[in-house]
């Protein structure tokens, strides 16, 4: 008479790993801002704290408590801005790609290599304009399913000075992507 209880073994062993592998959660994806790994799943206070957690990081809220920015301090400028909705989930990042240089070249090179990381899917461009006196701001936004990018030039007079810059985001989303 043969062993018929070794072929059933076999399986249950085979459907105990299978069941096992299929229980195990995934990693959660993670979007790195200013040398930091964050996740969308983190909650505000969480996201904020871990910022922190680089001396180099400044953290500065913006309008509200759904805006906060993330100042280089070595470099001097900010590295994102992270956005969180009512529940004080992260729901937006702007990731700063603005060229330290102020050239034309290397604000182009800097979009190149932004744009040719990312399958951003359908798209559609929104400009803007926004004029207050002493203050000028056009943006170009190209919103896709998956992201996007936001270019932002902005003009400041105090007195006699006249400052002009040019800002490159990477946006995320949820479910958009992010390296």
């Amino acid at each position: 008479m043969r062993n018929r209880s070794k072929p059933y073994a076999t399986l249950f062993v085979i459907a105990a790993i299978s069941v096992s592998l299929g229980a195990q959660t995934p990693t959660k994806p993670t979007i790195r801002i200013a040398n930091t790994d964050l996740s969308w799943e983190m909650s505000r206070q969480i996201a904020l704290d871990t910022v922190r957690k680089n001396e180099n990081n400044l953290v500065v809220r913006g309008n509200d408590e759904s805006e906060w920015w993330v100042i280089d301090k070595q470099a001097k400028h900010a590295s994102a801005r992270l956005h969180f909705d009512e529940q004080g989930k992260s729901s937006r990042i702007d990731r700063n790609w603005t060229p330290v240089s102020n050239t034309a070249d290397d604000f182009a090179k800097a979009l190149y290599n932004m744009a040719s990381q990312h399958t951003f899917g359908d798209c559609v461009v929104a400009t803007s304009h926004d004029s207050e006196p002493g203050d000028e701001s056009e943006e170009v936004f190209l919103g896709c399913e998956k992201g996007g990018i936001r270019i932002i030039h902005t003009q400041v007079e105090a007195g006699e000075t006249k400052l002009s810059t040019a800002m490159l985001y990477e946006v995320l989303t949820p479910g958009g992507g992010g390296k």
